[in-house]
């Protein structure tokens, strides 16, 4: 099957005039809220962190990288016990996907928590931008949807279980000059 995106004979936006494809940028550096929830014996403290996580997100940055996938601002993926889910609200440039991943990697090999959030959502430098990846070992892929849900929204993901546990500081956002709506 030919790739929908590129199909002439389906009314889609035109890759060549989404706006991570087709404007420029500025790049700022801002903070993310890293929330989570910490291992311990009964949801597998024990555990060796596995490069199933590695392997994920760099999965994940090369899905954002992807021509083809410019015009997207959400992905939801599962390999093995684990569940991801990454949101990037239209406004916000692909390649910040790159800076926010490898930072989120660092910071779950620091804690191995059983869930993860990180967020940029309504108290940065440009308010109204909204970028999110939540993480779930028990492959639990309802609640990365649900968090994907809350920042396509532009909530801030606000869970009882989710504890702060450290910020990710300096992030490059590369935040579009322009939004141009097809």
């Amino acid at each position: 099957m030919a790739n929908p995106k590129k199909d002439k004979t389906l009314y889609v936006r035109s890759l060549d005039t989404a706006p991570a494809c087709s404007t420029e940028g500025s790049q700022v550096e801002d903070q993310m809220e890293f929330l989570s929830v910490p291992r311990n014996a009964e949801n597998g403290g024990g555990m060796v962190w596995d490069s199933d996580v590695s392997e994920i997100l760099e999965g994940l940055q090369r899905y954002f990288e992807e021509k083809d996938n410019c015009s997207e601002n959400f992905s939801f993926t599962t390999q093995g016990q684990f569940a991801l889910s990454m949101y990037m609200e239209e406004k916000i440039g692909k390649a910040t996907a790159g800076y926010v991943l490898k930072g989120f990697g660092e910071l779950l090999a620091k804690y191995t928590p059983q869930r993860a959030v990180i967020q940029l959502c309504g108290n940065g430098t440009f308010e109204d931008d909204v970028i999110g990846i939540s993480f779930d070992t028990t492959g639990d892929l309802t609640a990365v949807q649900r968090f994907a849900w809350e920042w396509s929204r532009g909530l801030c993901v606000c869970d009882a279980d989710l504890k702060e546990s450290d910020a990710l500081e300096g992030i490059k956002i590369l935040r579009l000059d322009r939004v141009v709506l097809v």
